[in-house]
């Protein structure tokens, strides 16, 4: 009897040892993990382009062109600042020129195209960004019955983007293709002015 009386109050005593703090040691604090984010790896997408060439000869005379086009797009996301990205436009169906002496053609088989290379700073407003094209790039454009022309040079636009997940996005952006006095061998002494809106989707790898 004696016996069971003293293991009955060693458990009690084990207890209230516990409970009252006893020789248990503290819990640790846990320290949080950040988690970061990879936003680097390479990325494709395409759109469709509205696009616009004028002309403004030096008689007053000015053109006013308005074409579809495809954008194919490919880069490269270093971080979430800054990418390079590579985009081919080319004019799709035909066009419609409008010209301030009178004459108009419409669905004319004009040939459009630009090739350019960009650098794209952006900076992201939780799944919303803003960003940059500054680059160099090469514009082609032909009138139905005069010889193709080429003129490269800087490039630059604007424009915004919204992501889905971490690889689905969706932007609209505007880019100045060409802005300047002659177009390669044709008519030197004319103004020249192409912009492009372009609406599309890109996926990051």
């Amino acid at each position: 009897m004696n016996r069971v009386l003293a293991i009955l109050a060693f458990g009690a005593l084990t207890v209230e040892s516990v409970y009252a703090g006893g020789n248990v040691a503290p819990a640790e604090d846990v320290v949080p993990v950040p988690v970061i984010v990879d936003n680097s790896g390479f990325y494709i997408g395409g759109g469709v382009s509205f696009l616009n060439y004028n002309e403004e000869y030096s008689d007053g005379v000015t053109a006013d062109v308005d074409m579809n086009g495809i954008t194919l797009i490919a880069g490269y996301q270093f971080n979430e600042y800054i990418a390079i990205e590579g985009r081919y436009i080319t004019g799709v169906g035909g066009s419609d020129e409008d010209w301030s002496d009178g004459r108009t053609r419409t669905d004319t088989n004009n040939d459009l195209s630009n090739l350019a290379l960009y650098v794209k700073p952006s900076y992201q407003f939780g799944d919303f960004k803003l960003y940059a094209l500054l680059g160099y790039g090469q514009f082609s454009y032909q009138y139905k019955d005069t010889a193709k022309q080429r003129e490269s040079g800087f490039q630059w636009g604007l424009g915004a983007g919204y992501n889905f997940n971490d690889n689905w996005s969706v932007f609209v952006d505007y880019t100045k293709l060409y802005h300047d006095t002659g177009f390669d061998t044709y008519l030197s002494d004319t103004d020249y002015d192409v912009d492009a809106w372009t609406v599309g989707i890109a996926y990051l790898f």
